[in-house]
């Protein structure tokens, strides 16, 4: 039979790491009762959170899915700026000089572009960044990005920028539309430069101011990312009622019987083919037959090992005990093959969880691992069974021996108590 899984191997939403979760909610349920704090901030509650064991996620990922009152609380105005938006902030300021530049012999659109547009614009990437830095650095580019066309506005609205036309180019001429070449004034030339740095150096520092202005618009619109949250104690206690109920609604109680055949390699080696594929279908049926009769079913198999899965322990106890007084009567009408059917039985039960709409093949439990490493120590033609079901079993089945290999991490018995 395969061997079994480990808790610590599982899946982490498996039944033996839901009931983990679920006695670590309760650690965290009787701390928060002897907590005298009427509220607690988020660093309150995550080392409260840490300290059951518990992942602060789990929390958080509750109050999204919960209707609980004041769940808002730990995650209030947590907005965060979406990356389309940070990508087009970064690439505002290229896109808006790019713009001005194009409209250069435009007054009208030159004035609106580097002097009016850019307030209100800083403005609004402020707002939707809600970070003071990035703010100010795009708000900053921006004004750098606009200075091309700030230049160009300058030499629209200040005519004595040229002073002659000449027929010969120079280094300080360009053409016109009469094939001559307009002569720049050097001292405009001059003029047009300071006032270039001035709105430079203006533009900057107001940009900045407005970039930040803006993002705690947002702080004042939305509230503070990194503002403390708190959540009162009793909206808290709500909250970890709710996820215990549904933790506790997803657990039941159930029994498990691991049946194994000892020695099966050694017995397909004594009959042909089809003689063996007939024994061991003839084996497996007679198992799940006799678990259908105790209102059991088949969970999984293994090689030719099935593990049963019961809603009793006393169903399991009975069908285990059948399985092994049955196997005389067994090999004597269904087994064709020379050496005859040996099996053993692990029996162990208690608490799994089940996730709506999950196969039942599919279960993982420590429940399940443990009946199957009983069946391992178990007696050819006997039972080994936990602890938890030693007290049914000694009614059902009579005595038991404690089984000598069997310690405190897994205390086990036996049945027979002697060999039969």
């Amino acid at each position: 039979m395969a061997e079994p899984t480990t808790e610590s191997a599982a899946e982490p939403k498996h039944a033996s790491s839901q009931l983990l979760e679920s006695q670590r909610l309760r650690r965290l349920e009787q701390a928060l009762q002897v907590d005298t704090r009427s509220r607690l901030d988020e660093g309150q509650v995550r080392d409260l959170v840490q300290q059951s064991g518990l992942d602060t996620s789990t929390l958080e990922a509750a109050f999204e899915a919960m209707d609980v009152p004041g769940g808002e609380g730990l995650r209030q105005t947590r907005i965060r700026t979406h990356p389309a938006i940070l990508w087009g902030a970064a690439i505002l300021p290229l896109l808006w000089g790019a713009l001005a530049y194009l409209f250069r012999h435009n007054q009208e659109a030159l004035v609106f572009l580097t002097c009016v547009a850019p307030a209100p614009l800083v403005l609004f990437v402020g707002v939707l960044l809600g970070r003071a830095r990035a703010a100010a650095a795009v708000a900053m580019a921006l004004v750098i990005a606009l200075i091309p066309g700030f230049w160009a506005l300058l030499q629209l609205t200040n005519p004595s920028m040229w002073v002659a036309e000449s027929p010969v180019p120079t280094l300080r001429s360009i053409p016109n539309a009469d094939g001559m070449y307009l002569i720049k004034n050097d001292a405009t030339m001059m003029e047009n430069t300071w006032f270039t740095i001035i709105y430079a150096a203006i533009g900057l520092g107001v940009a900045a101011g407005l970039g930040t202005l803006g993002s705690r618009m947002r702080t004042i619109l939305f509230g503070d990312d990194h503002a403390p949250r708190s959540v009162s104690r009793e909206d808290l206690l709500h909250l970890v009622f709710k996820l215990q109920e549904e933790l506790d609604s997803q657990r039941r109680h159930a029994a498990f019987v691991s049946v194994d055949v000892v020695g099966s390699t050694q017995m397909k080696r004594c009959g042909s083919e089809i003689e063996v594929e007939l024994a061991f279908g003839e084996y497996r049926k007679y198992v799940e037959t006799l678990a259908e009769k105790y209102g059991g079913i088949v969970q999984s198999t293994a090689g030719d090992g099935i593990m049963c899965m019961f809603p009793d322990d006393l169903a399991a106890l009975r069908m285990a005990r059948e399985v092994q007084l049955g196997m005389g009567p067994f090999n004597e009408s269904k087994n064709k093959l020379k050496v005859p059917f040996q099996v053993r039985c692990g029996i162990s039960a208690g608490e799994i969880a089940v996730q709506s709409n999950q196969p039942i093949g599919h279960l993982q439990s420590v429940v399940i691992d443990r009946a199957a490493i009983l069946q391992k120590r178990a007696r050819p033609g006997g039972i080994a069974l936990g602890s938890e079901v030693a007290e049914k079993a000694k009614t059902e089945l009579g005595p038991l021996a404690k089984m000598e290999e069997s310690d405190e991490t897994l205390r086990a018995f036996i049945w027979p108590r002697t060999e039969m």
